[in-house]
């Protein structure tokens, strides 16, 4: 994907099968553009099965300087791994800051059918501004879904520019920034509460965000 030098950089796809509709996207802030060399390689990179439909965002480590798209295939190949799709695309480069990934979906199969959305952003300068960046580039491709879902899925932490290898994370693999120092997750239905599965901070910093 080419640089841009607008405030932000977004890609959007829009699946239709049925009764469900999706939506991807991605946001990076202006800061993200210009960033000092670091010893690694953070990407989002979106994974689409053969015919281009049923597309994710994930984020991807690699080593500096070397092919995003290899080091992915190579690391699928080893593992037998199909489940996200064979057709891989680097859409963008991170720089080290807060990174974030959401999913949301609303409505019922038994009530006429589902949306989703879901969007992902990196190089933020704290959880909050990574979230509600997160959330806004959801909603500004689906009449406001991610904030107005029943159901709701975020994870988010800090990408420092070395933490990839400091935690051993397979060059090549995607994932979810969980494991990230202050990584925080949350899967709830909407409006959201605290649970096992989304602590108390977690649920603060979401309604920090924007999330009811």
């Amino acid at each position: 994907m080419k640089r841009s030098f607008a405030r932000f950089v977004q890609v959007l796809s829009l699946v239709s099968l049925g009764a469900v509709g999706c939506f991807t996207a991605l946001l990076l802030p202006t800061q993200a553009l210009a960033q000092p060399r670091q010893p690694d390689q953070l990407s989002i990179v979106e994974f689409c099965n053969a015919q281009g439909f049923k597309c994710q965002l994930r984020f991807v480590d690699s080593y500096r300087g070397e092919n995003v798209v290899e080091s992915i295939q190579n690391y699928l190949a080893r593992a037998g791994d199909t489940s996200l799709g064979n057709r891989v695309s680097v859409q963008a480069e991170c720089s080290p800051g807060w990174v974030a990934s959401v999913q949301a979906q609303d409505g019922t199969v038994s009530s006429g059918g589902l949306l989703r959305g879901s969007a992902t952003v990196c190089g933020y300068s704290d959880p909050v501004a990574a979230l509600t960046a997160a959330l806004r580039a959801c909603d500004s491709q689906s009449a406001n879904l991610c904030r107005n879902a029943n159901q709701m899925r975020a994870v988010w932490g800090q990408w420092d520019g070395v933490t990839g290898r400091k935690r051993l994370v397979e060059p090549g693999r995607p994932y979810d920034p969980l494991s990230y120092p202050d990584g925080q997750q949350c899967t709830s239905t909407v409006p959201i509460f605290s649970t096992s599965s989304c602590l108390t901070e977690a649920v603060h910093q979401l309604k920090a965000a924007g999330v009811r």
